[in-house]
C-alpha cells in the first residue's frame, strides 16, 4: 500500500502545483485548500505506516471528526 500512497501523493503534487496561486475565495482555490488537504492526509497515513483499508479509512475518519471540531 505505500506504493500506491506514494504514488498518490506524487499525482496531487502534480496536481496542487498546477493549480498554481488562484485567488483567495475562488473555487480554484477551495479546490487547492482540498487538494493540499488530501496530500497531507496520504503523508500522514504513510508515515504511520497504517497499511490495512480499513484502519485507512477509520484514520480518515478520525481525523474529518477533529477538523469538524474546529468549525
Amino acid at each position: 500500500m505505500s506504493q500506491e500512497l506514494q504514488s498518490a501523493i506524487g499525482v496531487l503534487d502534480v496536481e496542487i502545483d498546477r493549480l498554481g496561486k488562484p485567488q483567495a475565495g475562488s473555487s480554484l482555490w477551495w479546490l487547492l485548500q482540498a487538494k493540499v488537504l488530501g496530500r497531507s492526509l496520504l503523508r500522514k497515513l504513510l508515515q504511520s505506516k497504517i497499511t490495512d483499508p480499513v484502519a485507512a479509512d477509520r484514520f480518515r475518519q478520525d481525523i474529518r471528526s477533529e477538523l469538524m471540531k474546529d468549525v
